[in-house]
């Protein structure tokens, strides 16, 4: 049987009314409920260093960033867990992982 290979997937949360203290404490919220969910196998918030150009930073975060692994089969079901706040999440499949 073929085994399904995992994909990252970065997610930005854009919330212009927050200030970045707010919108990182937002994010971690974000990571959290992510975590609980089975089908993500990882996730994570952004490090600076991995950020897109022209993102702020908050303690060496990139603030309103985070990537989650899931397998490919999963990714329906978490774009529908995100799908809940789609007016301020931007998820990107960023690359597949073996």
């Amino acid at each position: 049987m073929a085994s399904t290979s995992n994909v990252q997937i970065t997610i930005a949360l854009q919330e212009p009314d927050l200030d970045d203290d707010e919108l990182q404490d937002e994010t971690q919220r974000l990571l959290q409920q992510m975590l609980e969910l089975d089908e993500v196998e990882d996730a994570s918030l952004f490090r600076e260093a991995e950020a897109p150009a022209g993102s702020k930073s908050l303690t060496g975060l990139a603030v309103g960033w985070l990537t989650a692994q899931v397998n490919a089969k999963n990714i329906k079901a978490l774009m529908g867990f995100l799908g809940v706040d789609a007016e301020r999440l931007i998820a990107l499949v960023t690359r597949l992982l073996n």
